[in-house]
């Protein structure tokens, strides 16, 4: 695999310190599964490391990535414009899997920047799919519009109740699917508490349940050995052996 200049076609705010990035990537695009990543290098002079970002979409020659300026290699990611050209690396990471058993019931679960590399598992998935997805508050929603055209059972949970409903997402997945006993697999990204929460509710229902760990990371390939993570199975990288694991796999540190 090998880095590439690929052109910005677009580089916009579109909520509360979050950013959409589409690229122009055709020699890319196609070889993109959901749940993987890219790094994106930033030619700013300094010794600054790739930023790892989610790919939210991938289609006609286009990625999409959407991101959460939280330092400074984000902040200057979002002052390159249109038209300018960056340097990536992708995709990465193993993705979710996408042999879909039309039997079982599919419910997506996401919180906060997580949602962003659930969208196109949710609008590649087959059969029934249920997406749940929390925020903080109404002006830290994104992509509601994309999940809404991919499922027609989205519900939405903020933690202050200003949009949806009032409270934590793993409380409205239990209420949500307390009277269903259909076979089910699970999928999630978000902070760890989010996902030590889905981890129990699957061990607890005895669910098959993939997530997705978000982790800091430096190479995106495994050289740099930055993003460990402990498993039943020993340490494992989360850029290459990930991101995405079985649930019951992970070791959380409590």
């Amino acid at each position: 695999m090998e880095l590439e200049t690929v052109k910005i076609l677009k580089n916009r705010k579109i909520a509360e310190d979050i950013y959409e990035l589409l690229l122009y990537a055709p020699n890319i695009w196609h070889r993109v599964l959901p749940g993987q990543f890219a790094e994106i290098y930033l030619e700013n002079g300094i010794n600054i490391l790739p930023r790892p970002l989610s790919i939210c979409q991938a289609a006609l020659g286009n990625l999409r990535l959407i991101y959460k300026t939280v330092g400074d290699g984000t902040r200057r990611l979002s002052e390159f414009r249109e038209g300018d050209g960056i340097r990536i690396l992708a995709p990465l990471g193993n993705g979710f899997p996408v042999d879909f058993d039309a039997s079982y019931e599919h419910i997506v679960i996401g919180g906060g920047i997580g949602v962003v590399p659930l969208l196109r598992l949710a609008q590649t998935r087959r059969g029934d799919v249920r997406v749940f997805l929390g925020f903080r508050a109404k002006e830290q929603i994104i992509l509601r519009e994309d999940f809404a055209a991919a499922t027609e059972h989205l519900r939405i949970a903020t933690d202050d109740g200003s949009y949806g409903y009032h409270g934590n997402i793993i409380s409205l997945v239990k209420e949500e699917l307390a009277d269903s006993d259909k076979p089910r697999v699970i999928y999630a990204c978000g902070p760890k508490p989010l996902l030590r929460a889905v981890q129990s509710f699957a061990a607890k229902n005895n669910t098959l349940a993939y997530l997705s760990l978000e982790e800091r990371m430096g190479c995106g390939f495994g050289a740099c050995i930055g993003c460990v993570v402990k498993t039943v199975h020993g340490y494992k990288k989360v850029c290459k052996d990930g991101t995405v694991f079985l649930a019951d796999e992970v070791i959380f540190d409590e």
